[in-house]
């Protein structure tokens, strides 16, 4: 089961919303409450996918690591 596209939802979602989501999971999406490193980045991981919900950037894909 896979759930709605997260960036599409921002249109629709407070902050705090997003907060909860991430944090606490939300149908298919496990919770990431225990990963610091996510939890860490919330603020960041909040204005990515407001931009593109925004349509301020484009879907991009990550780079490989190497």
């Amino acid at each position: 089961m896979i759930g709605p596209n997260l960036a599409d939802s921002m249109n629709n979602l407070t902050r705090e919303e997003f907060d909860d989501i991430v944090t606490n999971g939300r149908m298919a999406m496990p919770p990431w409450k225990a990963s610091a490193e996510v939890m860490a980045g919330l603020d960041n991981l909040y204005a990515y996918f407001k931009a593109r919900a925004d349509g301020a950037i484009g879907e991009v894909r990550p780079k490989k690591a190497q």
